[in-house]
This record gives structure tokens, sequence and C-alpha cells, in this order.
């Protein structure tokens, strides 16, 4: 039911005026033609069936008049609210409602897609009074119990409809509750109760659904082992008791469970849902904790937790599985949380709990890898003589910084050169395009963007007769430090227009390297930044681990290794240079032999 940006902007000509029918409390509803997913003909050829994604994308379409709802965002709701929203309406099928057609949640626009209804609006229709003339008062009446039909509809569902969105299984599910509900009960009611979660196992276990009918399970505390626990009850918590540990350095909490209740198929999160005894802020942001802990006979981390919705309990993912028909044992011993970060105060340990976070389709879709190699041979010319030539032309500039003279060079050997690079500004920078689509990209020497690069309390200049294939005259060795500052000017005309970028740093860990096996912030010091820190890696984590890490380190060709730091928008080219101002700062420990080449922009 998804419709792209582009078809509507074209079908309203950009939103503009000639296309406007009216105006609500929520944003602008324009009038156009539009194709879309052909609704009420998949319904009529599948009345007793619940439609799947793949359906919906394999029907046919078809082009007629729609009424394009454009949500103001000033006035909008989050992403999660505005897809349940299309959930819950793509469900709603009467003959006196006007039906979803699509939606559209590209570049921060909602939009929603309905059926065009030609009277217009209801009020408006019959308070009009050229309609009570030429209608009699039997066809106002049957309007006015139309009408009633649909908000009838609204508020008390059709069983059916609420039937689908319930599990299979749900009258046996509710049995295991210790106030089980009779059978007799409205099914719209029987999906609220487990939209919001009911307890089974004599309260061990708390199910629920989601939206869309996907089961989810919270497994209580009470099922876990522990060497020295205490027994709460809070208020805030849907459990009627909660463990206390005293000691957050020394956990020692062993987790053996079996959940037995989950949708297969689907890919699932595991989450220890926990909160310190201490008060904390809640934050949007990621809460650094550190958890330590044992699984399948290798030692983990857990960096980061995020505050559950309504801010009571914090949630620390431990690991992702695909769930299948066979069944999933968990078997793990949480040992320690960061005494830095997390204290000593102790915690309260309400369960773990199993989310679904995606179907298997769409965990594949969302986790293609990219095949760079095939892009760049679809892209590459079939003779790039020519290309070479042009390239001169449009780089003639560049082309001077160089000391090596390209006059007596072949076409070929420039093509080359400029793939591989070509040093300028006497050594300080390196020129090169990308082989993925000839955009410009450049690199500067380490030594020149590293703040206080020359104090030999932290730093060491290494040669380049010390490096492996490195192509500036030096690189710079982070000795011992917990942070470490880039601070340049980046010349715009060495990046192509309109075009986003991103910096890599370029780094080699030395043979005796003990440095940084935590994550790490990218800290944007310029005021302006909107997204100010990202949480960074120098070392390849754990599938595992990397909730919240956005970025993780790659192995290059030249045999260096690099990580994102840092990003330039195309709405940033304004000026001849750009200010980068970073410091990236360690959560834990210190920066150790950490050999750093320089800083590369790439197109993205």
């Amino acid at each position: 039911m998804k419709i792209p940006l582009e078809q509507i902007k074209l079908a309203t000509n950009d939103f503009h005026d000639d296309f406007k029918i009216g105006r609500g409390g929520y944003g602008k509803v324009y009038k156009a033609d539009l194709f879309h997913f052909d609704v009420q003909r998949y319904y009529k050829d599948n009345v007793y069936q619940r439609a799947t994604q793949a359906e919906l994308l394999g029907y046919q379409r078809r082009k007629s008049k729609v009424a394009i709802k454009r949500l103001d965002r000033r006035y909008g709701q989050g992403t999660a609210e505005f897809l349940q929203e299309i959930s819950v309406l793509s469900y709603f099928r009467h003959q006196n409602l006007v039906t979803l057609l699509g939606f559209c949640d590209e570049d921060q626009e909602r939009i929603l897609v309905y059926e065009y209804a030609s009277n217009g609006s209801l009020d408006e229709y019959i308070s009009s009074t050229d309609n009570t003339k030429n209608y009699p008062w039997a066809q106002h009446l049957q309007i006015c119990l139309d009408a009633a039909r649909g908000l009838e509809f609204l508020h008390n569902g059709d069983e059916w409809e609420w039937e689908q969105k319930l599990p299979k299984d749900y009258k046996k599910i509710i049995r295991m509750s210790k106030f089980p509900v009779a059978n007799t009960s409205r099914k719209k009611d029987l999906y609220s109760l487990l939209s919001s979660g009911i307890l089974l196992h004599n309260d061990k276990l708390l199910f629920s659904i989601s939206i869309n009918g996907v089961t989810n399970e919270m497994v209580s505390s009470k099922m876990f082992s522990f060497k020295d626990v205490k027994w709460r009850s809070i208020s805030k918590s849907r459990f009627p008791k909660v463990a206390k540990i005293s000691d957050n350095l020394n956990l020692n909490i062993r987790i053996q469970i079996k959940p037995q209740l989950l949708t297969p198929g689907m890919m699932y999160g595991a989450y220890l849902v926990f909160k310190f005894c201490n008060r904390r802020k809640v934050s949007t942001q990621p809460l650094y904790v550190n958890l330590k802990y044992k699984m399948a006979g290798e030692t983990l981390h857990a960096y980061f937790a995020k505050w559950r919705p309504g801010g009571e309990w914090l949630m620390v993912e431990l690991f992702q599985f695909l769930n299948t028909n066979e069944t999933v044992n968990c078997d793990i011993l949480l040992e320690s949380f960061c005494h830095y970060y997390c204290g000593n105060w102790g915690i309260f340990v309400e369960g773990l709990e199993f989310n679904a976070m995606a179907s298997v389709e769409e965990y594949k879709e969302n986790n293609k890898p990219s095949d760079e190699k095939n892009v760049e041979r679809l892209l590459k010319p079939e003779s790039y003589m020519d290309l070479a030539e042009q390239m001169v032309i449009d780089h003639e500039e560049i082309f001077k910084r160089s000391e090596n003279s390209i006059q007596n060079v072949s076409k070929e050997e420039i093509w080359h050169m400029l793939l591989n690079g070509i040093l300028i500004d006497n050594g300080e920078k390196i020129f090169s395009l990308s082989k993925v689509n000839w955009k410009k990209c450049h690199m500067l020497r380490a030594k020149a963007v590293i703040c206080d690069a020359l104090n030999e309390k932290f730093y060491r200049i290494k040669h380049q007769t010390q490096l492996r294939s490195c192509r500036f005259e030096d690189a710079v060795e982070i000795l011992c430090y917990h942070e470490f500052r880039i601070k340049c000017e980046v010349e715009t005309r060495m990046l192509s227009s309109d075009t986003s970028y991103a910096c890599f740093l370029v780094f080699q860990l030395s043979e005796k390297y003990h440095g940084i096996k935590y994550p790490v912030k990218a800290r944007d010091l310029l005021p302006y930044r909107k997204q100010r820190t990202n949480i960074i890696s120098f070392t390849t984590q754990s599938t595992m681990n990397l909730s919240n890490i956005k970025w993780i380190p790659e192995q290059r060709e030249d045999g260096w290794m690099e990580v994102r730091v840092w990003e330039i928008t195309s709405d940033m080219h304004n000026e001849e240079s750009i200010p980068m101002d970073l410091k990236l700062i360690s959560f834990e420990g210190k920066f150790s032999d950490l050999i750093i080449s320089g800083i590369e922009f790439r197109p993205i």
C-alpha cells in the first residue's frame, strides 16, 4: 500500500493549490488521479482471506481519483504511531466508510491516500440548502442510517475482522491466565486485552500481541536463578514481584528459559528489562551500561540500554534469533555492569523480554550486502581513454597542485593515477576519483588534522619506512590517551557538487596493540550540527553487540582499516571550505598504539 512520494508529487504538481480541495486540523487535502493498489478488487476476490504484504505487492494496481491528505508535520505523530494508525485503518472495510488506499512516509512526509468521495464531506453535504431542496426526506433518512451503520462498525467492529488479528491459539492462551476471559467476550475486547498484555503461568509470563498480530512475551525474573536476591513489589512493574540485586559488579544471574508462544518465521530480539535503584534522568539517547555476560561459552558485552516507553524501565539487547519451529534454548549468565557509568547502588530486574523485530523476508531485505564490484563493472565505460582525457580537463587546477607532471603520461596511466590517488599540496593530500561513480575523493594527512599531534607525551610520529603501504610521508601513533581531536577545513572544490560525503578515519593497529575495545563517542564540536554525537567502534564487534553503534571498521584494499566518523551533506557546499571539528572520546579505557594515516572523504 506504500506509494512513492515522487508519484504523489507528480499527481499533485508538487502539492499545488490548484489540486487542494480542503483543509483539516491535521493538514491539507488534495484531489488527484493516482495509480494505487486496487483495495476494493482485492477484498472482493479474497473475501475470507487476510492480506499479507507479499500478496499486496503482487496484486494489480489501477488509476483513479483519490483524496490525498498531507499531514502537517508540526502537529503530526511519530513514525511508529503513524504506521500503527495505517495498520488499523487498513482493516476497516465497510460500504459506509471511506477506504484507505495507500500511504507515504518518505522525506519526513506523512501522507494518507483515500478513495475520493465525490459528494464531499457528510456535514457539508447534509447542511447544503441545494441538497435539502433536491432530495426527499426519505433519502436524507437513508443517509443518516448509512452513517449510523458506519459509526456502529467503527465502535463495535466486525467480529470476524477482529478475530483475524488474534493468534490462532488465542483461546488456549487465555485459558493459561489466572482469570480467564469468557469465550463469549467480544473479539475487539480480547484484542485490546492481548495488545496491552496478559499474565500467564501464575504471573510468571506476560504475553502480548503487536498491531499486526505478531506475538511477544516477557519472562518474569522469578524464573531466573540468583545467588543473592531480595523480592520487591514496584507499582510500575507488570509483574507482582521483581528481583532486587544489591551489587551491580557481581550480578550472578543465571537465565535458562525456553520461549514457547512466539510467532514462527519472525526475527526476535531478547532484552533484559531492568532499572537502577537510584533515580536516573530519562533520555532519548542510549545509556552506556556495558553489561558483561556469558552465552554459549563466550564472554560478551551489551554496551547500551534504552528507555522503554513511559520512562520507567531500561532494556538492553542480549541477542537476536530467528524463531523457527524448533525450541529456542536461552542460557545466559549475567556478570556485571560498568562501575564508572552505573555506580553500585543496585538494580531491579523485571524480566527477559522477547520482542519481534521483523519477518525473515524483511530482515534479509534490510541486510543485503552491497556489491560495489558489480556496480563498478556496470558503471565502468568500455573505453576509459576519452574519460581520462576529460578528467584532466575537469580537474586541471588540482593536477597543477601535484609535483608530478602529466604532460608525457599516457591516458591509461592517467586513468590509473586518478583511481589510485595523486599526491598534491606537497604531500599533504591525496586526490582520487571514486571507482564506483567517478566522483571526487580526497585524503588528508594525519599530522595535519590531529590537534597537538607533535605533543610527544601523547603521540609519536611514525615515518613511512616504519609502516605498511603508507602513501603519506608519515603517520601519527596515539600512545595512551582517552581522547583525540580532529580539526581541519575541507575544500569544497575537492568535493563533487550536489553530493553527500562520508569522512573515514584510516588507521592500523600496532602489533602490541592493547587499545580500545569499547565503543567511542564521535562528538561534533560545531554548534550548528543537528546530530552532535555518533557512536563508533575501532574493533569489529560481535553482531550481538552492534545495538546503537552506528559505524564499525572495515578492511581496506591497501591493508589499512577505516571507520566512518563524520558526514558532509550536499547542502553544506555553499562556502569555499567546510569546517570540521570532531572529538573522539573512549567510553572506557584509552586509545593505545593506534596508528592513524589520515582522514578520507568519499561520496555516499
